[in-house]
């Protein structure tokens, strides 16, 4: 399958081999790019390269656009960072533990390729021990310091964030909106409660019925 037809999988929603040889070596390189862009040198030699870089990079770039290093991409999905410069170990925690313990219920929404352990930019959390953690440096050890998991402690050392990974990447209004509520509602429920065991959509305790039937319609569609 070429790139094109891979992309236009990616776009839709539809199933695709995330580790398709020719998708991974197409994101190696780009990837290696982005690494050389951010090594350029802040001199007129390094600025002219880094503008000739950029038309690489992206499909179209108008007349004077600058991006400052460092600079980072991916095309693998939509991410989503909340702060938690002020969200407290207990909360933090509880959180964390609170995905893991919706994951299966949330990979049933989500496209295959971002199901289980299918994508290798973010993996799941079953079979982590999280039950022992009291602080956020404790869940990113537990996580062995990598931040590709489908929730990323990693970026708290450096954006003060706590980075939600799963989701596909989408321009569609009504999914992103939705996905972003539910993730807002999520950390706020985390603040007081701990989720036992869920394991439908119907069950979820912080949705309202409205936003559980477009999750339920979701999960009809991909499944």
């Amino acid at each position: 399958m070429s790139i094109k037809e891979l992309f236009t999988k990616m776009h839709s929603g539809e199933i695709y081999d995330p580790m398709d040889e020719e998708l991974m070596s197409y994101q190696e390189t780009l990837i290696e790019k982005v690494n050389q862009y951010n090594q350029t040198p802040a001199t007129p030699e390094g600025l002219a390269q880094r503008e000739s870089m950029l038309k690489e990079l992206f499909a179209s770039v108008g007349e004077g656009s600058y991006i400052e290093p460092p600079f980072h991409a991916n095309f693998g999905g939509l991410h989503v960072h909340i702060g938690a410069a002020t969200m407290s170990d207990l909360h933090y925690c509880r959180l964390v533990r609170n995905y893991q313990r919706l994951e299966n219920v949330i990979d049933t929404f989500m496209a295959h390729s971002r199901r289980g352990n299918n994508s290798r930019w973010c993996h799941t959390l079953q079979g982590i021990d999280f039950s022992n953690c009291r602080t956020k440096r404790d869940i990113l050890e537990a996580m062995n310091g990598d931040r590709y998991f489908k929730v990323n402690a990693a970026s708290y050392s450096r954006h003060r964030t706590i980075e939600f990974r799963q989701h596909q990447g989408s321009t569609d209004y009504e999914k992103i909106s939705n996905w972003v509520r539910f993730l807002a509602k999520l950390v706020e429920y985390s603040y007081k409660h701990e989720i036992t065991t869920c394991t439908r959509i119907e069950d979820v305790p912080f949705l309202t019925d409205e936003e559980k039937q477009y999750f339920i319609r979701r999960r009809v569609t991909l499944n």
